[in-house]
C-alpha cells in the first residue's frame, strides 16, 4: 500500500456517507420520517475543494415537542449534520458556511419555518462558540443523541 490515509480523514468519509444513505432513505420512506420536505444535502466548498458538508431539513412539530411548548414554533429547520474536515478548521470556513446556510435558510427553501435548530455535545467548545457567534442560542432542553454524550440544543429565530 503507497501512502497513508488520516483516520479523521476515513471517520469524516464514513459519516458523510451515512448522511447521504440516510438522507436517501428519508426521501424514499418520507411517510415514516418527521419531516416536511427532503433533505438538503449541500458540499461546503472552498473554491473547486470540497472542505465540508452540511444536512438540512424541515420539520412539522408536534404540539408536545419541546421547541413548541417553549417557543411557539411549528415549523423548524433542522440543522443535521455539520462538518468541516479537520485539516480545514481553525481556518473560518465554518462560521462562512453556517453564514451562508443561515441566509439560504433565510429563503424558507422549503417552506416558512420559525426556527433553526442544532444540537452538539455540551464539552465541544469549538461548536458552542462557533453557533453562539452567528446567533444560535443555547436552550435548556438537554438530550443524548444516537447513545453518544449529553447535547444541548440551541435554537436560531427566523
Amino acid at each position: 500500500m503507497h501512502g497513508s490515509v488520516d483516520p479523521c480523514i476515513i471517520y469524516f468519509q464514513v459519516e458523510l456517507l451515512y448522511t447521504l444513505a440516510e438522507a436517501y432513505v428519508d426521501v424514499t420512506n418520507s411517510n415514516d420520517a418527521p419531516y416536511a420536505g427532503p433533505p438538503m444535502p449541500f458540499a461546503i466548498c472552498n473554491g473547486e475543494e470540497v472542505v465540508g458538508y452540511v444536512l438540512l431539513g424541515i420539520e412539522k412539530l408536534e404540539e408536545d415537542d419541546f421547541l413548541y411548548k417553549k417557543f411557539g414554533d411549528k415549523t423548524v429547520y433542522d440543522l443535521n449534520r455539520f462538518m468541516i474536515d479537520v485539516k480545514h478548521q481553525g481556518k473560518g470556513f465554518g462560521k462562512a458556511a453556517m453564514l451562508k446556510i443561515i441566509e439560504f435558510l433565510r429563503t424558507f427553501p422549503q417552506g416558512k419555518a420559525d426556527s433553526v435548530h442544532l444540537s452538539y455535545v455540551t464539552t465541544n467548545e469549538a461548536a458552542r462558540r462557533l453557533y453562539a457567534s452567528v446567533g444560535f442560542v443555547e436552550t435548556d432542553h438537554m438530550h443524548v443523541e444516537d447513545d453518544r454524550l449529553p447535547c444541548v440544543l440551541a435554537r436560531y429565530g427566523l
